[in-house]
């Protein structure tokens, strides 16, 4: 149970702060490139994306912010999953760089393509967050489960010590 709480409670907070942070900066970046006097926004979009990042991290080699102290997760599939999200995130990224300078400098590339392309990444992205977010749900229940079964193990087998010990003292 003290695992279940201190290890993987923080890792299923960071997977949806990686969700969180990213839906922002997304929602930002477009607010900002409608918006010629928002533009001092863009340095928050840019934090967001880096927080993303930062979880994904934690999640992988642990770390520890004003959130909480976060372990390393202990899950191969997870592992490849937060890969492959941290490697969304640097190509979102990209992307909306591009995107900004597209808008501030009026080079006007194909703003549709570019456009379809970011929306692309973050349709995976999210697929692959939502998808480790479920992972992490099913091995907090799988986790809860087994602490449950090892106490009804365990009272199973305090019943049956005492039941024999009162036999044997009454028969003794």
């Amino acid at each position: 149970t003290r695992e279940l709480g201190i290890r993987n409670m923080p890792l299923a907070d960071a997977a949806m702060e990686i969700k969180l942070n990213a839906t922002t900066a997304h929602l930002w970046l477009e607010e900002t490139l409608r918006s010629i006097e928002d533009r001092e926004k863009i340095k928050e979009v840019w934090k967001l994306f880096d927080k993303s990042l930062w979880y994904a991290n934690a999640i992988l080699e642990g770390g520890q912010n004003e959130k909480g102290i976060f372990y390393a997760v202990n899950d191969h599939a997870i592992e490849k999953k937060i890969l492959a999200i941290k490697d969304d995130l640097v190509e979102i990224r990209k992307m909306a760089q591009v995107r900004v300078e597209n808008n501030v400098t009026d080079k006007k590339l194909d703003d549709r393509t570019l456009d379809d392309k970011f929306d692309a990444l973050l349709a995976n992205f999210n697929k692959t967050a939502d998808e480790v977010e479920e992972m992490l749900r099913i091995t907090i229940a799988r986790k809860t489960q087994d602490t449950e079964d090892s106490a009804k193990q365990a009272t199973l087998i305090l019943v049956i010590a005492n039941l024999l010990s009162f036999i044997l003292a009454t028969f003794s």
